[in-house]
């Protein structure tokens, strides 16, 4: 009996051991030269991470693809080199060589850092077996992945050879945020084999986690404080010469600009972020939506200035509740200078500050027209609480200004408080906040508040919902669609928007089989409901959708949707599009069944689409989205898409078909030079869009742009073309 208890307690301990490793990293005097060999003598003596866990697709097993990692440093870099068995035959799975590919779908290695050690906010770097880097933010404890709009310096190589390939990789400690008084950092190695369709992991990630989780992490253990970065300062000056030719108007503007962007490092944790006359035309160029509502549409942020720290600033709210959309400034003007103080000042407390000084922007206030100049200026304080959790404060100022003082009447402010939970292995996770507006000329009550709460374990998991916005709340910098209804004045010919206060209702579950030896790696069935309803809680859009899903083991998956709709508009409104005749303003049921299907993007030619078929308002609507996708492996990948609505109303109203069709070139010539081309024509714009963009990376962050786009109409009549021709050029201490 005493043989089998300690027995049973040794299996316990290496059960914990295994879950929680550890890596102590010590110091070389060595020069590591990165060429991907793993030549160097300080490998041999580095302790080794080795003996992966399986992620996907079962996590109750050891890794079948063999992977070894070290890690050391020096004064000025963190090295980290790997070696990637492969006994399997045949080409890696590669999307391109392009910076900054999709991890999920490409064979490849990654590490995740969490200097902090606070499960929140991290880096991770990564490498397909091609060299191509992929370099990304961990936000919210990575729960929801990698963004990889932060780009930074850091050096790599791989060679591939027979049976393996193998990298290096140089993370220079200036290009990380971290405080030199910790030495115990978080840190996770992963790895995927896509020919064995396998993702393992060095500490072991549940398979209803996401691989970035960082509450799964293990231990980076320094023999002694890691090095002080030292200064870290970075000047980037651009200038672009552009030409806009617009033929419908007969008139060509040319445009000569320069400017300039700083990144000034104030503590290894804390960063400073200048820019004067910023310009962004290289941005990669928005996927067009199709809108069959009277709201507005989201679509992320991509300039970089608004990118590092993101989270700190456009995390508070919810998706239909931002009170900060840094898309809001200088989308229809531009931005003279700016500037942002952002990072963390210790282990449990994260700040930011940004101002901004947007060129004349117009304002239609007490029904004139204002065009000015506007200044923003956000602030926001975060403070861990517990292991995952934390509380954060958000102050933000919209002020219109004269030509000697601030405008009385074109001013908006928020303060909000908003709660982040999550328990330590992200099972709950949950958020509340409440915000409140300020402006000239409001007596009502402004504010809004939300409540999320989600409990997720492999077999199931559990949402709630619930979000208030009053009418009177004002976010000039923020994204609530639901608040504006957009109506059409028949009288005037114009649209215009009308406030209202609304309440939401979301709650979902759903729930997962696991078959034991069979093609299928889950199944189940879903409840999704929500419900917008007015201030008095008049329901005016309800979904209620069923639905059942399967997941493959070897990729793709299906999913079969039943979906019941009350929909009572506020204001009439053209469905369709069409300024013909207006839907009264009532209520109206309708259903359709929605069928997916999305192929393993495994292979080299795959595909998804999904095809819903049912009543629509007074009518019938069929709709139709699919995509294909062809990877010329290793370089390039070419993709179409298509999204159409069939809508046939009865008279009075107008029928009509609504088409969008894309079709993209993403092509990488090289890992420093690309090329993208990409075509829209949407029906429901009138336009046809051709964007093209070269890129050549002539050195670490350095690039050479050049853009071309034509805009036509759909029967191809010519409205006008836009070339630029940027240049940039980084240099730091």
């Amino acid at each position: 009996m005493k043989l089998i208890f300690t027995a049973i307690l040794l299996l316990v301990a290496i059960k914990f051991i295994a879950q929680n490793p550890n890596y102590r990293i010590l110091e070389t005097d060595q020069k590591i030269s990165i060429d991907g060999w793993l030549n160097e003598k300080v490998w041999s003596t580095c302790q080794k991470a080795a003996n992966f866990h399986e992620k996907w697709p079962n996590d109750e097993e050891e890794a079948s693809s063999k992977t070894e990692v070290w890690i050391t440093y020096d004064e000025e870099n963190l090295y980290v080199a790997a070696k990637c068995y492969d006994e399997i035959e045949g080409d890696y799975i590669i999307q391109s060589l392009k910076r900054d590919f999709l991890f999920r779908v490409s064979d490849a290695f990654v590490f995740f850092l969490n200097p902090t050690a606070d499960n929140i906010n991290g880096f991770s770097f990564a490498l397909n077996p091609y060299g191509a880097q992929c370099e990304g933010v961990l936000e919210r404890g990575g729960v929801f992945g990698i963004s990889t709009a932060w780009d930074n310096i850091w050096y790599s190589a791989v060679q591939r050879q027979k049976g393996y390939w193998s990298l290096e990789m140089a993370i220079p400690f200036t290009s990380i945020r971290y405080d030199p008084k910790i030495t115990n950092w978080k840190i996770n190695f992963a790895r995927n084999d896509l020919k064995r369709n396998e993702t393992s992991t060095w500490s072991p990630v549940p398979v209803n986690q996401n691989v970035a989780n960082l509450s799964f992490t293990g231990d980076l253990i320094w023999e002694k404080n890691p090095p002080k970065a030292g200064l870290n300062i970075a000047f980037i000056p651009y200038s672009t010469a552009g030409t806009f030719k617009d033929i419908e108007n007969n008139s060509t503007q040319n445009n000569l600009q320069s400017g300039i962007d700083a990144k000034i490092a104030i503590t290894s944790n804390l960063n400073l972020d200048l820019t004067f006359n910023p310009d962004f035309s290289q941005v990669d160029i928005d996927n067009q939506q199709i809108n069959l509502t009277q709201f507005n549409l989201f679509f992320p942020e991509r300039r970089k200035f608004f990118i590092e720290n993101a989270d700190l600033f456009g995390q508070f709210g919810f998706t239909q509740i931002r009170p900060f959309y840094s898309r809001r400034i200088g989308q229809s003007s531009g931005i003279k200078f700016g500037a942002r103080l952002s990072g963390k000042l210790d282990e449990n407390w994260r700040v930011g500050l940004m101002n901004v000084q947007a060129s004349e922007v117009s304002r239609n206030i007490n029904a004139k027209d204002i065009l000015q100049e506007e200044n923003y200026t956000i602030a926001a304080i975060q403070r861990k609480l517990g292991a995952a959790s934390d509380i954060g404060i958000i102050l933000l100022n919209q002020t219109g200004l004269g030509k000697e003082q601030f405008n009385a009447i074109n001013w908006n402010r928020i303060r909000g408080i908003e709660y982040n939970f999550a328990s330590a292995d992200r099972s709950w996770l949950g958020e509340a906040f409440y915000h409140h507006s300020l402006q000239a000329g409001t007596n009502q009550y402004s504010g809004t508040h939300a409540t999320f709460l989600r409990y997720q374990k492999a077999a199931f998991n559990i949402n709630w919902n619930h979000e208030y916005v009053g009418k009177d709340y004002t976010a000039v910098l923020g994204f609530i669609p639901r608040q504006q209804w957009r109506t059409y004045d028949v009288l005037n010919e114009i649209w215009t928007t009308q406030k209202q206060t609304y309440w939401r209702l979301e709650p979902s579950a759903q729930y997962f089989f696991y078959p034991k030896k069979s093609k299928v790696f889950k199944h189940g069935p879903g409840l999704y409901y929500s419900d917008y309803m007015d201030y008095n809680f008049q329901s005016t859009d309800r979904r209620i959708s069923t639905y059942y899903s399967i997941e493959f083991i070897g990729g793709g998956s299906t999913r079969i949707v039943n979906r019941q709709f009350r929909r009572r508009p506020i204001y009439p409104f053209f469905i369709s599009g069409t300024n013909v005749e207006p839907l009264p303003a009532r209520a109206y049921s309708f259903e359709d069944w929605r069928v997916e299907y999305y192929s393993n993007k495994r292979k080299r030619f795959y595909y998804g689409t999904n095809l819903a078929y049912g009543s629509f308002f007074t009518g019938e609507k069929i709709t139709l989205n699919a995509d294909i996708n062809y990877r010329i492996q290793p370089w390039g990948i070419l993709s179409g898409t298509i999204s159409y609505n069939d809508i046939a109303l009865p008279l009075p109203y107008t029928s009509t078909n609504l088409t969008l069709i894309g079709a993209k070139a993403d092509l990488s010539f090289t890992k420093n030079i690309y090329f993208t081309s990409f075509l829209q024509y949407n029906t429901q714009t009138d336009n046809f869009n051709i964007y093209n963009r070269l890129q050549y990376r002539f050195k670490p962050m350095s690039d050479l742009f050049i853009v071309y786009s034509d805009n036509y109409d759909i029967f191809l009549n010519k409205k006008n073309n836009t070339l630029v021709i940027k240049f940039v050029y980084w240099l730091n201490s």
